[in-house]
């Protein structure tokens, strides 16, 4: 049985983007190469018209001639061909891309981005919304951060849904925000779940941040292990021991580790982590972050 792996690879406007387009053309060399090296079998029925458009249009990239990749080039990366797409994007990046990122950081309150995702783990159950997510440990950690923000949640401040207004405003916001860090969470709670009901006994949460999954969701019998790197690490173990009693809350164990510098594999070999054992692997709001070689290596 193959490894599972769960993988957020939701696109943001960020600085990585341009790497993680090449790295999705990139990814279609191996697929063209098993298909053109493995025979065809007896007796299989050729491809449709249609297919074999769908396989050109895929893989295009992985056999495109040196003038197509410099079209490509111009085109997606460097902007210099002639588009009316390209015209608009380098109007909204010189006008409205650079006032959005300054409206952001007012609207955001300069929080750092681990923080920020925790508040808006926390806003739909703190506000009673309906078909909420199931962290209800994410507040601990957010109170003892941020307890001014953790005030206002508690108390349903109308200043939070003014702020989450502003916040989630099209073209200067980000539309639905909150609502998908929630949809989320649910999703890779529902994940997690899931492998461990199919008997998956090892789960590694790359970048864990403030997760709670192994908190709410560990069951006897299943490791799991944290990694982040080595100053969030320590900060993560002392929140965990000062608000989730050992006797109530199953621990991980704790990877201190920079992904972007070490292995994954390197990381875990100095753990229990078994690599011979079926493991669930989830990397939530990560890869962006991460320079491509980083990616690859995990």
């Amino acid at each position: 049985m193959d490894p599972a792996v769960t993988v957020d690879v939701s696109l943001t406007q960020s600085h990585s983007f341009d790497s993680c387009k090449a790295d999705s053309f990139r990814l279609a060399t191996p697929l063209l190469a098993n298909r053109r090296s493995a025979p065809a079998a007896a007796g299989a029925p050729a491809p449709t018209g249609t297919e074999q458009q769908h396989e050109g249009v895929f893989l295009q990239p992985a056999t495109s001639t040196a003038s197509s990749q410099d079209a490509f080039e111009q085109l997606c990366n460097d902007g210099s061909a002639w588009s009316w797409a390209n015209f608009l994007v380098k109007l909204y990046r010189h006008t409205l891309g650079l006032l959005k990122q300054v409206y952001l950081i007012f609207m955001t309150l300069s929080l750092r981005t681990n923080h920020l995702m925790l508040t808006f783990r926390t806003l739909p159950r703190d506000f009673g919304e309906p078909h909420a997510n199931a962290d209800h440990l994410a507040a601990k950690f957010r109170n003892a951060i941020m307890p001014a923000r953790g005030r206002l949640h508690d108390q349903r401040s109308r200043l939070i849904k003014i702020n989450r207004w502003f916040l989630e405003m099209p073209f200067l916001g980000i539309p639905g925000i909150v609502r998908f860090i929630d949809v989320r969470t649910q999703w890779f709670d529902e994940g997690v779940a899931a492998a461990m009901d199919d008997g998956i006994t090892q789960v590694v949460v790359i970048a864990a941040g403030y997760d709670t999954r192994v908190y709410r969701l560990g069951r006897p019998g299943v490791q799991f292990y944290e990694i982040d790197l080595p100053h969030a690490s320590r900060h993560k173990q002392e929140l965990v021991r000062s608000l989730l009693p050992a006797d109530k809350y199953p621990r991980p164990e704790f990877v201190a580790a920079d992904l972007s510098k070490v292995k994954l594999a390197e990381a875990l070999a100095a753990t229990s982590f078994d690599p011979t054992k079926t493991t669930l692997f989830t990397a939530e709001g990560l890869v962006y972050y991460l320079p491509p070689a980083a990616v690859q290596q995990l």
